[in-house]
């Protein structure tokens, strides 16, 4: 089963071969919040936790960040 840090790791490199450094330390800095909420709802780390098919997972960070105030146009950009 594949974890979401593998699947995340297998973007990654994939985007090494026409992205910006740049660009993979954005997509880099925005997918640690991401994955530090993963970890606190599940209770697991994501080397551990299983990519999951659950659509309200994405949509539960969005409000996530809603509520801590985060602006749209940054939500945007995660």
């Amino acid at each position: 089963m594949m974890t979401v840090q593998a699947a995340y790791d297998l973007f990654l490199e994939d985007r090494r071969s026409y992205c910006s450094p740049r660009t993979l330390e954005t997509y880099h800095c925005g997918i640690l919040l991401f994955f530090r909420w993963l970890e606190g709802r599940f209770g697991l780390p994501v080397s551990c936790l299983p990519l999951c098919q659950e659509e309200n997972i994405y949509r539960g960070y969005i409000l996530h960040l809603r509520k801590s105030g985060t602006r749209p146009v940054t939500i945007r950009s995660y």
